[in-house]
């Protein structure tokens, strides 16, 4: 019983011990740890210099004065000034011409070398006749009474310079060849053409076999006007039965057909009549019918009438036929010239 009680004792003096030496390694552990950690996080750095900044202004700008101050007594203000300037002074004298680029007297030119000429005989001067002084011929004024009998010694002008009559003027436009001299069909997918005298034509999209040209210079001063009726009247000339005449027909044709039609103050037909045919009958009649029913307008200008007071027109009209480059369809153009009488 005495040895039991002995070693019991004995075990409880060791454990002791093993627990004072795992508790005195732990702390030098501990210890060691805080003083490594200690080390770490205050490690000497480098010493942070601060920067002192201090903003300063700018020097300021000393003023140069470009010109040098005026020499010129000031004067007074004027009350009636636009602007104004820091003092008024006058100019007394100017020292520089205006023009000039600057002052002083141009560089003489160089002098050239005179060439020796051989100097002509002189010949005896011949004596001039005394001009008698002719009395000075009085200004006529609009007010004077000499003018009716001044002016009515003047010539009586020519027939030349009359003006036309209207027989004259159709006549002008029947013998007129720029219908005759026009060259017929265009390129494949162009358009119609409205010709004047300025050279420039208004495209007609709607006119695919034709175009229509003025033929006198009152035609082009009134291009609007006669372009509404010209083109009414290509349009009537279309659809009447031009397409269905036989080939034979067109070939028939020998020049154009004229056509005047006579319209009233309001734009009204009057009458239409031929004045010179193509040699065929149907294709005279298919402008004349075009004339019929085309030649109106709601809306003449004053200044396209006559010195009847009437609007005459005329149409002189010329087509054309031929083979299509297939070989198989033929191909036909109008061209429909339109004066202003």
């Amino acid at each position: 019983m005495a040895m039991l009680l002995l070693s019991t004792t004995a075990d409880k003096e060791q454990l002791k011990a093993q627990r004072r030496t795992i508790v005195l390694a732990l702390l030098i552990s501990l210890l060691l740890h805080v003083v490594v950690l200690s080390f770490t996080l205050h490690r000497p750095g480098k010493d942070e210099t601060l920067l002192t900044v201090s903003l300063l202004e700018p020097p300021s700008s000393s003023k140069r004065q470009i010109v040098s101050p005026s020499k010129a007594p000031e004067s007074a203000i004027s009350p009636n000034t636009e602007r104004l300037s820091d003092k008024n002074t006058l100019a007394e004298k100017e020292s520089i011409k205006r023009g000039l680029p600057s002052e002083g007297q141009p560089t003489p030119p160089s002098k050239a070398v005179p060439e020796t000429k051989p100097q002509p005989q002189k010949q005896p001067k011949e004596t001039q006749p005394i001009k008698q002084a002719t009395p000075a011929k009085p200004s006529l004024k609009l007010s004077d009474q000499r003018v009716l009998s001044t002016v009515g010694s003047l010539p009586v002008p020519s027939e030349t310079g009359k003006p036309k009559t209207m027989q004259e003027k159709i006549n002008e436009v029947v013998r007129s060849q720029q219908t005759e001299l026009a060259k017929p069909f265009r390129k494949s997918g162009s358009q119609g053409a409205f010709f004047g005298q300025d050279g420039v034509p208004d495209h007609l999209p709607d006119i695919p076999d034709g175009d229509i040209t003025m033929l006198n210079a009152k035609a082009f001063k009134f291009a609007v006007f006669v372009q509404r009726v010209a083109y009414r009247v290509f349009g009537e000339f279309r659809q009447r039965s031009w397409e269905s005449l036989p080939a034979s027909e067109i070939l028939r044709t020998r020049g154009s057909v004229t056509v005047m039609a006579t319209l009233n103050p309001k734009g009204e037909l009057i009458k239409a009549e031929m004045l010179d045919s193509s040699q065929s009958k149907a294709f005279d009649t298919v402008l004349i019918g075009a004339a019929n029913a085309g030649a109106w307008d709601h809306n003449p200008p004053p200044g396209a009438a006559a010195e009847d007071g009437n609007i005459h027109f005329l149409f002189k009209a010329k087509t054309w036929v031929r083979r299509s480059p297939d070989g198989v369809r033929e191909q036909r153009w109008i061209l429909l010239g339109t004066a202003l009488l």
